[in-house]
């Protein structure tokens, strides 16, 4: 019998019917009640209506209730497409509009969001209560003139996804079933795969394919997954030790610096957990040593992916390789099972060692495509846009985006490179490079940093220390002192702001450094 994601997750929850797949709060839901929870609320979503085919919008915080909405949707082979909740209504507007949807369910607490969503196109929506319960009067009443997707069973869409939109507008990253069984089937097969006696803390949005993928992992393992909306310090030290937390998804990596913080006085460490896995940010050699001063036993798996899933590389450290080789915490990781991974230079062709090239990749579990939007595959290969070089081990080094590169004066200057120097002054948190027109040199970098605590910057000083450990030319020509740097909605540094805000407002900047 071929595997279906939604099978996997039914023979989960037959093995492990007993074990605590979930802890919400104070609830804590087995994997038995969770299956019944799931059929209850398919056979109620069927009765008003809902379809297989039907792309559904989800409005939820991590909860016990999404997990049920997104494997009762899975149940009717209708679609999920779970929405960013920190975005605006007009924003979520375009996304049901991007994403096909016909549907939307939200959670109380973002009721207001859907309704002022919905408003903008006068589109229904149900809205379920928090506990799950279905009015009598509840209906799906559904677009007649939403665009349905011509897809066949082999291909049928299971799952739609948002990229982050690093790049410009957030694009519908659709997966079929088959890619989400690779995946599992990839992550099963990979070094230090979950175990049924896992316990995993899970902070990051279930609406990103990091939140998702690791919930997946862990309910199809038979572990425990402890939901949590958001990282509150104090809240993750508590659970470390209440569930004996042994797994952990950091997103971005400098999220140890909250636990740190909570766990500040602690007399001892946290010796149950085994691994946490670093990604979705700048990975810093003092952010690895915080890691184990904290989680000694843990091994560190450092990482790399995308939303379409494409490429995926990881490595797995332990305290002592560490310490051995520091440097090795820099790695991105090598090709995960079943992806093959390349680098490809401006003219198509494949770079040797220890040169730069763009990450190209090809997965039994990468995307299927986006919604509405070119296919952006290469003969079947997807370019991430991202920059590496591989190593001599065969390990992969990030240099950056190919977009997040500043061509000045003839060189090419990767602004990760830039930002490392930047962030190894003492008086540094943060920095943020970006490029700015220049009549001279067609462009200039700019920067942008965040003082550390109970420090200041001075940009000249700055610029000084930077062409000691750099090349002259990569030197910022530019430096705004700021107390927070700006960010989307998903988290990420938004460097065309600051980009703006460069170009507008001189004040704190030092430019034309010699």
């Amino acid at each position: 019998m071929r595997h279906t994601f939604y099978r996997m997750f039914c023979e989960s929850c037959t093995v492990f019917a007993d074990g605590t797949a979930l802890v919400d709060g104070e609830e804590r839901i087995t994997y038995a009640q969770l299956f019944e929870g799931v059929e209850s609320e398919a056979a109620r979503l069927r009765h008003i209506g809902v379809r297989r085919g039907d792309h559904v919008a989800l409005l939820f915080p991590n909860s016990a209730r999404f997990v049920v909405e997104l494997f009762a949707l899975m149940r009717l082979r209708a679609v999920p497409v779970p929405l960013n909740w920190r975005l605006t209504a007009g924003e979520v507007a375009e996304q049901l509009v991007a994403a096909c949807c016909s549907a939307l369910i939200a959670s109380d607490d973002y009721a207001a969001l859907a309704r002022d969503a919905l408003g903008e196109l006068s589109w229904p929506v149900v809205l379920l209560p928090e506990g799950g319960v279905l009015g009598d009067d509840a209906a799906v009443l559904r677009l007649g003139d939403a665009p349905r997707i011509d897809e066949s069973p082999e291909n049928e869409c299971a799952l739609v996804l948002f990229t982050g939109g690093s790049t410009g507008t957030a694009k519908a990253v659709a997966y079929s079933d088959q890619a989400l069984v690779a995946k599992i089937l990839a992550f099963k097969n990979g070094d230090h795969a979950y175990r049924s006696d896992d316990a995993l803390l899970l902070f990051s949005p279930l609406f990103h394919q990091g939140g998702f993928s690791f919930l997946a992992f862990a309910l199809l393992c038979g572990a425990k997954v402890v939901l949590q909306k958001s990282l509150r310090g104090s809240y993750v030290v508590e659970m470390l030790r209440r569930e004996r937390i042994t797994q952990m998804l950091l997103l971005p990596p400098s999220l140890v610096a909250r636990i740190r913080d909570a766990a500040f006085g602690c007399d001892v460490a946290f010796p149950d957990v085994r691994c946490i896995t670093l990604t979705g940010g700048k990975n810093r050699l003092e952010t690895m040593g915080e890691v184990f001063s904290l989680f000694p036993r843990a091994f560190a798996r450092v990482g790399y992916g995308q939303t379409e899933n494409a490429v995926c590389l990881s490595r797995y450290l332990s305290k002592e390789q560490f310490e051995g080789d520091p440097d090795a915490a820099l790695s991105i990781g090598y090709p995960d099972p079943f992806c093959t991974v390349c680098l490809i230079d401006e003219k198509g062709l494949a770079v040797p060692e220890g040169e730069v090239g763009e990450l190209w990749g090809w997965s039994p579990a990468m995307f299927d495509g986006y919604l509405n939007a070119l296919d952006p595959c290469v003969n079947g290969w997807y370019p991430t846009g991202d920059l590496a070089v591989k190593t001599a081990d065969g390990s992969y080094r990030f240099v950056g985006r190919r977009n997040d590169m500043v061509k000045t004066g003839g060189e090419n200057v990767y602004a990760l490179e830039v930002e490392g120097v930047l962030e190894g002054h003492p008086g540094v948190r943060e920095a943020a490079v970006f490029g700015i027109d220049d009549e001279d040199l067609g462009e200039a970098v700019a920067a942008a940093v965040v003082p550390a605590e109970g420090a200041s910057v001075d940009p000249v000083e700055l610029v000084e220390y930077f062409k000691t450990r750099a090349a002259s030319y990569k030197k910022p020509r530019a430096i705004m002192v700021m107390t927070e740097l700006p960010r989307t909605s998903v988290g990420k540094v938004d460097k065309p702001a600051l980009a703006a805000l460069c170009v507008q407002n001189t004040r704190g900047v030092v430019e034309g450094a010699a």
